[in-house]
């Protein structure tokens, strides 16, 4: 079956006013649609719910019986959005969160503002770091929950970590609108080698060591810096795409985004890690706000 919760809203609507034309405006939604997706509604269950004519839209006998059924239906719906709204007022605690820079710049700030009207009882302490670090923290009770980028999504964790993938995104190499590789469309990492580079991730600098020689203009992790310093060309750096979708830099073409030519280096995994003895309805919460954020994208 495919019936939705509209229908029967629909259904209720027309039944309060004895017109289709009346219930769709007080609705906002077109009168040709209110009438096809009753229509609908009526083939699938297989009844006719209302008779149309000349003086009104009245319910036939035994759409009657659909009417009060639906009515039943609405305010189950309601009773049930009631109860999940005395659990998030009632979900209280404090949650310790900590992030690498890409989903703090793309994500998290839309998964903090929707996790916050549901749960405003939760106390949030927010965090920004890099993989290595946010996994020593949780690992030694000083973080709750936090999303690190791997380059696997099978990952060797310590014992007493859990880690779920959320999302995967390529990386690519950054150059300034003015930078001589601006017209490229890919650079190897071994040629990258020949320009100042700007990196903070640990294991992308361990990376680029055992291809050469790397010139590490800076070692920062503030991302506005950063991309001031390539949009001027002073330097190259390294984004994935997650991070550039809605980056302003990009889409005024300040900075251009290259792919990786060589095999290095595939997809970059993001993944929500925590101690598996970690008993919290609020990482539980969370976790499923980002989920369904990550879908978004």
């Amino acid at each position: 079956m495919n019936m939705r919760i509209e229908q029967f809203e629909y259904i209720v609507e027309v039944s309060k006013t004895k017109s289709i034309s009346v219930a769709s405006k007080r609705l906002s939604i077109s009168q040709p649609s209110m009438s096809q997706a009753l229509a609908a509604f009526e083939d699938e269950i297989g009844l006719k719910v209302f008779n149309r004519s000349k003086a009104g839209t009245f319910p036939t006998e035994r759409g009657q019986a659909v009417i009060t059924k639906s009515e039943e239906i609405l305010n189950a719906i309601e009773e049930m959005k009631r109860f999940g709204n005395i659990h998030h007022t009632l979900l209280k605690g404090r949650l310790s969160i900590s992030s690498t820079p890409a989903i703090w710049q793309s994500v998290l700030p839309r998964v903090l503002s929707s996790f916050t009207q549901k749960y405003p009882g939760i106390q949030l302490e927010l965090a920004e770091g890099d993989s290595f670090d946010i996994k020593e923290q949780i690992v030694n009770g000083e973080l709750d929950v936090g999303i690190i980028a791997e380059a696997s999504k099978e990952l060797d964790l310590p014992p007493s970590l859990l880690y779920k993938p959320i999302v995967q995104s390529k990386l690519m190499i950054c150059v300034g609108h003015h930078s001589p590789l601006a017209h490229r469309t890919g650079i190897s990492l071994t040629e990258a080698l020949d320009y100042p580079l700007i990196c903070s991730s640990p294991g992308l600098r361990s990376i680029l060591h055992k291809l050469g020689t790397p010139n590490f203009l800076v070692k920062t992790g503030h991302m506005e810096a950063v991309k001031n310093i390539i949009a001027e060309g002073m330097a190259i750096g390294f984004f994935t795409q997650i991070n550039l979708k809605s980056d302003p830099y990009i889409h005024t073409g300040k900075i251009i985004p290259l792919e990786i030519t060589d095999d290095v280096l595939g997809e970059i995994w993001y993944h929500f890690i925590k101690l598996k003895s970690l008993r919290s309805n609020a990482s539980n919460e969370f976790f499923k706000e980002l989920q369904k954020e990550v879908l978004l994208i």
